[in-house]
């Protein structure tokens, strides 16, 4: 860093100090009032995480293989044409993400040809 010394009179120098200081508590104020309302949104989250938890959103979540016996009577439907990932998501609903997981770790279900899903024969 290339510094610069200044000869300055004393009075402005306490001025230039006294602005310093100025900006380093407003900003520390602002620190104060972001991590206040931090706080208050981490609350919040923790809240409607544990009451979603304790029973109240329960019921959104799929039971163990749903994702899989949908996308196999999807398959079923289109036989041996096969179809794509984003066919299958417009089809069942199911995000793209859970499906690639299902399709890739169920080896002894389903099989890959080019670009289009099967079910394995």
């Amino acid at each position: 860093m290339k510094t610069v010394k200044l000869d300055v009179p004393q009075a402005l120098a306490k001025r230039i100090l006294s602005e310093f200081e100025k900006d380093i508590s407003a900003k520390i104020r602002s620190r104060d009032e972001l991590n206040l309302e931090i706080s208050e949104l981490e609350e919040s989250a923790k809240t409607v995480r544990s009451q979603l938890q304790a029973g109240n959103g329960a019921g959104n979540r799929k039971t163990a293989g749903e994702n899989k016996a949908r996308i196999i009577e999807y398959l079923k439907t289109v036989g041996d044409k096969g179809a794509r990932m984003s066919d299958i998501k417009k089809a069942t609903g199911i995000g793209i993400s859970s499906i690639n997981f299902t399709l890739t770790n169920s080896e002894g279900t389903f099989v890959k040809d080019k670009k289009l899903w099967k079910l394995k024969p």
